[in-house]
């Protein structure tokens, strides 16, 4: 379950920072390994963060390994931090936003992921998305319509 606010009783296990990639009224999306976990389902670029790692830093580096998109630290935006439980670890989530003018080329590294698809965020909430994905790309359609 995904909290705007910190639960009281909230502990993280670690943190992970994700990015809303955007051209063309289309969101990035990447299709898991069935051997990850929540295999076979798709997700945002992102990743957990080093230690010592601040969330911008990772963001623009699992994106880049995840895709080989390149963000650009001047256009990417930071839009919330959320906080989420399951039944087996904690985590905070520091989302991010970029919009690209032109549709970058998405080179997929197959270690992690299957597949790549640009698609409109609410069209994404009829697909197979990571445990709290339809909530997550819901608030992201909020925050975009509000700026």
């Amino acid at each position: 379950m995904m909290f705007l606010e910190q639960p009281a009783d909230f502990k993280a296990d670690f943190e992970v920072a994700i990015c809303y990639c955007e051209s063309g009224g289309e969101v990035l999306l990447l299709l898991r390994q069935p051997w990850e976990g929540e295999g076979s389902k798709w997700c945002l670029p992102g990743g957990t963060l080093n230690q010592g790692e601040q969330p911008t830093e990772t963001v623009i580096r699992e994106v880049h390994e995840e895709t080989g998109i390149a963000l650009d630290p001047h256009k990417l935006k930071f839009f919330t931090k959320v906080w989420v439980k399951k039944p087996q670890y904690n985590y905070v989530l520091h989302k991010f936003y970029q919009h690209f003018e032109t549709r970058p080329n998405v080179i997929v590294n197959v270690e992690e992921h299957a597949d790549f698809r640009w698609v409109k965020p609410n069209e994404s909430l009829s697909m197979n998305l990571l445990t709290d994905g339809a909530q997550g790309m819901k608030m992201f359609v909020a925050w975009r319509e509000s700026q």
